[in-house]
Formats: structure tokens, C-alpha cells, sequence
């Protein structure tokens, strides 16, 4: 038990992150799942890396409070061509989120090569480590759930009417889209310091997913998804410490349980 507790003590700052990012990822998942833009978070995670390997080339001893809001005005920028090549194209919105993707991994890929850049920070973001977030990234972390907090709070109606295709007089979907994808850039790179960018976006669709299947209502489903998302860190942390593995590994592991007992009940 000793143990255990100093283990918890030596990622405390970590596990506090990844509360706050589980909350901030649960109020906005709903809305992801209900427009049919699962992958969208998956999506921005391959960007990422493309913003990351150049700010590294770039600034590789750029502080953190200045890195997470330069990544994510990049990866906004980036994830703007999907949009742009949907129009331009007339395509899906799959399919430009394909070709954005793969350009993105393969300049990635050239600049890694030609830059050597395979420093600390990139990696952590890759694969995630909880044992490097600070009080500082539990502090942003904080931050970016307050903010999304107040816009959940302000547009949940209006998310819900874009994300179900309605049009309704007054409301400025393009506006507001644009508003949630900068907020969705934002939980993705915060995120991705702590878990990885392999494995971020799932906290956008396993406990979403569950809590939608067994609300009995959309009124109920974000507080729903906010406790499975929260048992997720406990449980991911016991995971990680009992097996000796990643806790981002851990987390999903502990969240897949969620699916398979509501596979077992048959809803």
C-alpha cells in the first residue's frame, strides 16, 4: 500500500492533468459522436505532429505556457484545410481529412529525418508521460476545463442543433464550429503531453459512447460521461501500477472494461 502511495505522490501532478483533461474531453465528446466525427480527435492528433517537430526545429527550448498555444493555433491552421479542400474538392469530409493528415505525417517525416529532431518533448508527446507534467501543466490543464466549461455552458444547445444538422435562424454554425474546433485543438494538445498522441483521442469516444447508448436522455448523458471518464484515471493509475504499464495504456484499458460489460448486458 506504500508503495502504491508513492507512486500515486510521484505523478500526482499527472494524474491531476488528466482529471482535468478527462472533464474538458467529456463535455465536449457528446457532440463529436452525435455528428458522426469520431476520428475527428484521432485526426487532429496525426496533425499535431507536424506542429510539434517545427516548433521543436524552430524553438526546441520554448516554454511550455508558449509551446501548447503555438501548437494549437498550428494544428487549427493545418485542421482548416480539411474544410477548405471539403469546399474547394466538393470530396467527403473523410476524404480531406485523409489527404491532411498523410501530408501532414510525411512532412513530419522529412522534417524529423532532415532535423534529427527526436528530442524529449517530442517523444513524451508521442507516447505521453505523466511522470514530466508539472503544476504548471496541471495549472493549463485547469484552465483549458474552465474555459470549456463556460462555452459548454453558453452554446450546449446550439452545439447540439449543429451537431444533429438542424438550422435554426440565429445561430452562426460556422461560427460556432470554428469556436469548438479551437477549444477540441486545444484538450488534443494539452492531451497529448500527457497520454500520448496515440492514444488521446479515445477519451473523445469509449465513455462517450457508453454514456450516450445508456442515457435515457441527452440531458443526462455529459454527467454520464464526466464519472466514466473521472474512474478512468483512478483505475488507468491501478492498472499502470499493478501490470507495469504506460498509464495512458492503462486508462483505455480500463475503459474498454465499460464496453464490455455493455456488450455482456446486450444494450
Amino acid at each position: 500500500m506504500d508503495d502504491f502511495l508513492g507512486f500515486l505522490s510521484l505523478v500526482k501532478w499527472g494524474l491531476l492533468a488528466c482529471l482535468f483533461f478527462s472533464l474538458s474531453a467529456g463535455l465536449t465528446s457528446p457532440f463529436i459522436l452525435l455528428n458522426r466525427n469520431a476520428l475527428l480527435p484521432h485526426a487532429l492528433t496525426h496533425i499535431l505532429l507536424l506542429p510539434l517537430l517545427v516548433i521543436s526545429l524552430l524553438f526546441p527550448n520554448l516554454d511550455e505556457f508558449l509551446l501548447i498555444p503555438l501548437a494549437v493555433a498550428l494544428t487549427l491552421i493545418l485542421s482548416l484545410f480539411i474544410w477548405v479542400l471539403e469546399r474547394r474538392l466538393s470530396i467527403f469530409e473523410d476524404s480531406a481529412s485523409a489527404i491532411v493528415i498523410h501530408l501532414s505525417l510525411a512532412l513530419a517525416l522529412v522534417l524529423a529525418v532532415k532535423g534529427s529532431q527526436y528530442d524529449y518533448r517530442l517523444l513524451s508527446y508521442l507516447f505521453g508521460d505523466i511522470l514530466l507534467a508539472t503544476e504548471q501543466t496541471f495549472f493549463i490543464s485547469f484552465v483549458v476545463f474552465a474555459l470549456t466549461l463556460i462555452f459548454f455552458l453558453k452554446h450546449r444547445y446550439s452545439l447540439l442543433i449543429s451537431a444533429l444538422g438542424w438550422e435554426f435562424p440565429g445561430i452562426n454554425t460556422a461560427r460556432l464550429n470554428l469556436i469548438f474546433l479551437l477549444f477540441l485543438c486545444l484538450q488534443v494538445v494539452l492531451g497529448a503531453k500527457i497520454l500520448g498522441v496515440l492514444l488521446v483521442s479515445a477519451f473523445y469516444n469509449f465513455s462517450g459512447l457508453v454514456a450516450l447508448k445508456l442515457s435515457p436522455s441527452f440531458r443526462k448523458a455529459p454527467l454520464l460521461l464526466l464519472i466514466l471518464n473521472l474512474t478512468s484515471i483512478p483505475g488507468g493509475a491501478t492498472l499502470s501500477y499493478l501490470f507495469d504499464i504506460p498509464f495512458s495504456a492503462g486508462a483505455i484499458i480500463f475503459m474498454s472494461l465499460y464496453l464490455f460489460l455493455m456488450t455482456l448486458k446486450g444494450r
